[in-house]
């Protein structure tokens, strides 16, 4: 199972570099998907996976879409 999971190493962590990226990233909307992203120096890439509370009320339906962006990267 651990293998086919998101590794430590490529999960986007810490309050200074979310707000650096959300400060200074690009952006694109691919209805309902907004991506954020921002090219870095180091070779590693780094991901988040955030669901708007606002399009998706409930919050099972939430974590649903945030596994399967998992899945999917």
């Amino acid at each position: 199972m651990s293998e086919l999971g998101l590794s430590k190493s490529k999960r986007l962590k810490g309050e200074t570099l979310v707000k650096e990226l959300f400060a200074k990233g690009c952006t694109f909307v691919c209805y309902p998907l907004r991506v954020t992203y921002m090219y870095c120096t180091d070779n590693e890439n780094r991901v988040m996976f955030s669901v708007a509370k606002r399009l998706f009320k409930r919050a099972v339906w939430r974590n649903t879409l945030k596994r399967r962006m998992r899945e999917a990267y």
